[in-house]
């Protein structure tokens, strides 16, 4: 939309993905698991690539995707259903090629932040795992057994602020001093 009139300047049909979180970074917009777009100064975009996605590949249940330094983080997979989790992954696209760079497990529940050019992988395994990005795609730098169980319906969005990463699931939560001890 026109930020002083108001008025639409292009829409995107959403079909039968609407759920999707749309991600902004870098001069990027992502949109529905599928679309890669290059946002131009006048308003406007550029196709940029475009993947077939199936609603269960790319995960609408957790949707927390991170675009940094020319690099998509996704976790994708199938949702939780009738109380069994499925695999999900931690999925590394190139943002030029969309292509696949890197795939890593991520159990059958998690969510992803990045801090500090690092990013941080929690899942239920229980494990919060401290990834760096690499050419190749992503390097374990380390990894600590967090307290949230290892229930597939880990629907916690991890936050970091101050050296400190903060989860909850339903009504526990839990905060983990990252700062190096002095």
């Amino acid at each position: 939309m026109d930020a002083d009139s108001g008025a639409p300047l292009w829409w995107i049909e959403t079909g039968d993905n609407p759920r999707t979180q749309p991600i902004h970074a870098d001069g990027y917009l992502f949109l529905l698991g599928t679309k890669m777009l290059k946002l131009r100064p006048d308003g406007k975009y550029d196709p940029f690539w475009e993947r077939k996605i199936r609603v269960s590949e790319y995960n609408v249940v957790y949707s927390h995707t991170v675009i940094r330094d020319g690099r998509l983080y996704a976790l994708c997979g199938s949702v939780a259903r009738k109380g069994k989790g499925q695999p999900v992954t931690l999925t590394t696209v190139d943002i030029a090629t969309g292509e696949v760079i890197d795939r890593r497990p991520a159990g059958t529940g998690a969510t992803i932040v990045m801090a500090q050019g690092m990013l941080y992988l929690v899942d239920n395994r229980p494990r919060v795992t401290l990834l760096k990005p690499v050419k190749q795609g992503l390097q374990e730098v380390s990894y600590f057994e967090h307290s949230l169980g290892t229930t597939h319906e880990l629907y916690t969005h991890a936050a970091i602020g101050e050296g400190r990463l903060a989860l909850r699931h339903q009504t526990d939560a839990y905060v983990y001093d990252l700062r190096p001890t002095p």
